[in-house]
């Protein structure tokens, strides 16, 4: 899975995310706070 945060024009790649997490992150209302609560850190990232 790819994230582009719009505030700093980063690109990450989080490696492994099942696909229930990935439908979760994309009905999620704050996909900040998802991101935050239930992936970083939980699933090896890369900076692109």
């Amino acid at each position: 899975m790819e994230i582009d945060f719009a505030d700093s024009g980063l690109r990450y790649r989080y490696l492994d995310v099942p696909p229930d997490i990935f439908a979760a992150l994309m009905a999620a209302p704050s996909k900040g706070t998802f991101l935050n609560d239930h992936i970083k850190g939980r699933y090896e990232s890369l900076r692109l």
